[in-house]
């Protein structure tokens, strides 16, 4: 379904199919008409979630960067971007790389992610009526936590530390491998332990470890935190899963 000339109010005008919204410019305009015609693929874009590529060859172009956007999202930034590009590209045979036609197709690519239901959150992507998906970032691991040697973590893979923290014994709730990386396995653990989990009484945690330990959750959406969904998309992790593991080793 390609952009139609069209004529409302006895304007000229670039709609989308038969049916969408007659974008009109005066007469004889034709920097006018082209932001007209833009509109009209635009919408189009909104129409189909990027799938505009019935009536045109599709020629390949360089997508929008979506850097750690998943699969879904690309899709989309490809199949918009292309069709736009390809559109511009045959009414414009000689003049195919224009500047304001790359940045023009971007923003109808990226509207059509929009329109297709995606929206970056805090973490990462989340679709609409679905969990919150990411990519874990430099310095966080969600490897088994299980597999860990807790005996040999240093002092700063934990949470809380008492007094001098110069006995072991002094160090509990530990949260980091031995690389340094916030494991996520462990924040659920120490979730579920200091609510109770393991001796059906709430652990007794000093207000700054309870501190920064309600910021990790939080911002890792783990425990109170997690949101349910209906699906998910597994990136590279989710932080609600629930696993049952040694705290101490």
């Amino acid at each position: 379904m390609p952009v139609k000339s069209c004529t409302e109010g006895k304007m000229p005008g670039w709609k989308w199919g038969d049916s969408g919204k007659c974008y009109t410019y005066p007469a004889g305009d034709e920097d006018a008409s082209g932001k007209a015609k833009q509109k009209a693929y635009l919408q189009g874009a909104a129409a189909t979630g990027g799938k505009m590529t019935e009536d045109f060859v599709v020629e390949q172009f360089e997508p929008p960067e979506a850097g750690d956007a998943p699969k879904g999202v690309k899709d989309i930034l490809k199949g918009a971007y292309n069709s736009c590009r390809t559109a511009w590209a045959k009414d414009h045979p000689g003049d195919k790389e224009n500047a304001t036609n790359k940045t023009t197709c971007s923003k109808i690519a990226w509207a059509a992610v929009k329109n297709g239901g995606w929206k970056r959150g805090t973490t990462g992507w989340k679709k609409e009526g679905e969990m919150e998906v990411f990519v874990l970032e430099e310095g966080v691991s969600d490897a088994p936590w299980a597999s860990v040697d807790k005996s040999k973590l240093p002092k700063s893979a934990f949470l809380w530390v008492e007094g001098d923290g110069k006995l072991k014994s002094q160090w509990h709730l530990p949260y980091k491998d031995m690389g340094g990386n916030v494991n996520l396995g462990a924040l659920r653990a120490i979730s579920a332990a200091v609510a109770g989990a393991r001796t059906g009484t709430p652990m007794n945690v000093p207000t700054d470890a309870m501190k920064k330990l309600n910021g990790l959750l939080k911002k890792y959406k783990i425990g109170e935190y997690a949101q349910p969904a209906k699906k998910t998309e597994s990136v590279v992790g989710i932080a609600y899963i629930t696993h049952t593991i040694d705290l101490r080793g």
